[in-house]
């Protein structure tokens, strides 16, 4: 191989110049770069442009293949789309898929980054490389598995619905000690020093449900001006959040016969990308409540940074249908309360890698990387989730061997290497481009 294609999906300029520092000390001897954009912008990079490649006078039936697309309208998930700022539609998705075939047939790609988030110029490029065997990577922050969210975290996903089996030939190969190390350090995190995952959520939770007046303000400026859809949503959300607190349970009146099952926030890629089948929290909360074994209660925690985020009236409706539910504060910590339960039934939050941390076991409904983990329950039908329910309360053996092969296999996609926590702050840019810099050449030297 005389060098290596790497290609980089532009969301716009900002984005552009942003990859430009990333790049700054490769050796372009041994390396192509291609950005691929769907809008014009400043580069001295080779540039594809994937409206250059739509044939929108074309009609073509677009075929999936779904161990690859297992979501196949992934347009859902763009920004423009949820924010309705954008007509998406799944004839336009297949306009892209085509343009984007097109693309890689006419180029020899040896290996594609994209950004974290749900947007098309990010998951389907992506998935196209995969349908042509192309190294494919998704640039996503693992801060979390990092004791105290110490330090910035990169992670090397390989497929968009979070398989972590795919392409891992490809994996770092960090040293077994220093994996163990870092775990062992999480744990302690964890449960002995007690440190809450969701700190850092937390204060997000303004951008979502504001309380501060300049914050309203703000979003009723758009509603007016902009008709914006999620400003809406936010203000739904302040009206909900205050309504709420008026039918939540006190931890302390919970029945110890409990499962815990905590919302995603609603129109997160999570939900959008990785749990099509399971994207109204009411629809969801119902089907595990008409399932639950008998004197066991569901205990439902909103996700701490969008409190209101299921409405009043949903919840009265579903207290009122059923009586082996209960909604808690979203801000409470969730640990005491998931080594209280007896698991955690989630579609895919990270919730569930704090369960099986702290020896729970849990059922996975969405795509996630821990749902391959034998302290997982993956059911696929309504009455595989009722017996997994069963299965939850009454097999209390735990192996922690599984949770941290998962761990280590995570930390293998990440970088830096364990135990190096470097201030995202000070040191973010040099980070990610540490990173890329790190994998290229190590594709480089596969080649050799």
């Amino acid at each position: 191989m005389e060098k290596i294609n790497a290609v980089f999906c532009i969301r716009d300029q900002n984005y552009a110049e942003q990859i430009h520092k990333y790049l700054e000390k490769l050796d372009f001897d041994k390396l192509k770069i291609t950005f691929i954009s769907e809008k014009k912008i400043n580069t001295n990079f080779e540039t594809i442009y994937i409206p250059d490649y739509i044939e929108k006078n074309i009609k073509s039936e677009v075929k999936l293949d779904k161990n690859i697309w297992k979501n196949e309208n992934i347009f859902i998930a763009d920004p423009d789309y949820v924010n309705k700022k954008k007509n998406l539609n799944r004839e336009y998705q297949d306009h892209y898929v085509n343009a984007c075939r097109r693309i890689f047939q006419k180029n020899n790609f040896d290996i594609i980054f994209s950004g974290a988030a749900g947007r098309m110029i990010w998951t389907i490029p992506h998935l196209v490389a995969l349908e042509n065997d192309v190294l494919a990577y998704k640039l996503q922050p693992l801060d979390y598995l990092n004791p105290k969210f110490e330090g910035w975290r990169i992670w090397f996903c390989t497929d968009v619905f979070w398989d972590i089996d795919i392409n891992s030939s490809y994996d770092f190969d960090w040293k077994d000690d220093s994996l163990n190390k870092q775990i062992n350090n999480l744990q302690d995190s964890l449960l002995k020093e007690n440190f809450n995952l969701a700190s850092r959520a937390l204060l997000e939770s303004e951008n979502f449900t504001p309380k501060k007046f300049k914050n309203i303000l703000k979003n009723l400026i758009k509603i007016i001006i902009y008709n914006d859809h999620l400003a809406k949503l936010k203000f739904k959300s302040i009206f909900n959040a205050f309504r709420n607190k008026k039918i939540y349970t006190s931890v302390e009146d919970l029945n110890k016969s409990f499962i815990i099952y905590p919302l995603n926030q609603p129109n997160d890629e999570q939900l959008l990308v990785r749990a099509p089948n399971y994207l109204k929290n009411k629809d969801t909360i119902k089907l595990i409540a008409r399932n639950l074994p008998k004197n066991i209660v569901l205990v439902v925690k909103e996700h701490p940074v969008n409190p209101g985020m299921i409405s009043y009236k949903d919840i009265k409706e579903i207290l009122s249908e059923f009586n082996n539910i209960v909604f808690v504060n979203p801000k409470l910590a969730i640990r005491p309360i998931i080594l209280e339960s007896k698991g955690l039934i989630t579609v895919n939050s990270t919730a569930g890698i704090e369960a099986l941390m702290c020896n729970k076991k849990i059922i996975v409904l969405g795509e996630s990387y821990y749902k391959y983990n034998s302290m997982v329950y993956r059911p696929s039908s309504e009455t595989e989730l009722k017996n997994s329910l069963l299965k939850l309360i009454s097999d209390t053996k735990y192996n922690f061997d599984d949770t941290r092969t998962m761990l280590k296999k995570l930390l293998n996609q990440s970088y830096p290497e364990p135990n190096s926590y470097p201030s995202k702050e000070k040191y973010g840019d040099r980070v990610v481009g540490e990173a890329i810099r790190y994998k290229l050449n190590q594709l480089l030297d596969r080649s050799n």
